[in-house]
């Protein structure tokens, strides 16, 4: 059975994960998320923890905007490991 990490259950972990796999020389060969509708469920916890609010919803004119800015962070992250790790797929 191939290696596995857990499965995050905040937006944080998530970025923990990423950040090892970019810095480290993990046993891994290929990277793969399940689903981007997950991450975007983390991002947007994430948001309303920093923002005081319990859904992206009420924070005025910004929340989908910054739940955004947090996915294209991870996007860059990830596109980081594809020019850097050629190996991992």
């Amino acid at each position: 059975m191939l290696p596995r990490t857990k499965t995050p259950k905040t937006w944080e972990e998530l970025n923990e994960i990423i950040n090892d796999v970019y810095t480290s020389q993990l046993p891994y060969t290929t990277l793969a998320i399940d689903s981007v509708t997950a991450c975007e469920s983390l991002a947007g916890g994430f948001v309303c923890k920093s923002n005081g609010q319990k859904s992206v919803a009420s924070i005025p004119y910004r929340g989908r905007e910054e739940v955004a800015t947090e996915l294209r962070k991870l996007l860059d992250k990830l596109n980081l490991i594809r020019l850097e790790k050629p190996w991992l797929s």
